[in-house]
């Protein structure tokens, strides 16, 4: 699946049309940005992979013509990041959390639904989970499939994610993913933080755990995880 980004990646950076992976509508904004299919926090091994909805606005430093490529793929851009506002967001909003909750040091994997840029949830990133449908499945699939090489067991075969349940499901049907609910949704003592657990059909080894702030409306799930993070975590 990294070679498919890496691919996806080589022609974005030389302006090639992008139709050729399966992919109906991207918006011209979308095209303009570095994409983020995934990004790597903390070093050392993988103990956690979450998914979220999309990367948000994009930003000058991120701007296609912005970009120096120097390697064999540009997906070093990733490996190695010269965005220190998405490194330390990724660091300090999904990896330390899961770390710290996890007590131990090493790697989180961040994965999005959609790898490209769009200002909200609702106006950006919908259009294109309807009309690009598998696109939208091989990163489920990825996330799941990157789950497996986690070194805990708590986390092993799980994908966490920062959304919540009715974005979540939403994106699944529009995506025609069939899914079964495996736990409905749960509340943590404060009433605010909530989780919901899913299996997809088609990826049936692996559970899926969206975790979100019940008190805030859909485009302010992008952000942190919720208050009770680690009594939520504790009970997954």
């Amino acid at each position: 699946m990294k070679t498919f980004f890496n691919k996806l990646y080589i022609n974005w950076y030389n302006g090639k049309p992008l139709s050729k992976f399966g992919l109906k509508y991207i918006d011209p904004n979308v095209i303009k940005y570095v994409f983020e299919p995934y990004w790597i926090s903390g070093k050392g091994d993988l103990q956690g992979v979450v998914m979220n909805y999309n990367p948000g606005r994009g930003g000058d430093i991120q701007e296609r013509h912005n970009i120096k490529y120097t390697g064999d793929y540009v997906i070093d851009i990733i490996n190695n990041p010269n965005f220190k506002k998405t490194d330390d967001w990724h660091l300090n909003l999904r990896a330390k959390p899961i770390l710290d909750a996890l007590g131990c040091d090493g790697s989180i994997e961040c994965i999005e639904i959609f790898w490209g840029h769009t200002p909200t949830v609702k106006n950006g990133l919908i259009k294109h989970v309807k009309d690009n449908p598998n696109a939208i499945f091989k990163s489920f699939y990825f996330a799941a499939e990157e789950s497996k090489k986690v070194k805990n067991i708590k986390l092993n075969s799980v994908v966490l994610m920062k959304m919540s349940k009715r974005g979540l499901i939403e994106i699944l049907k529009l995506a025609n993913i069939k899914y079964k609910e495996v736990k409905n949704t749960q509340y943590a003592s404060d009433n605010v933080g909530a989780w919901y657990e899913i299996m997809i059909d088609s990826i049936p080894d692996v559970k899926f755990v969206t975790i979100w702030n019940a008190k805030r409306d859909g485009s302010k799930q992008r952000s942190s995880f919720p208050p009770t993070f680690l009594e939520i975590f504790n009970k997954i």
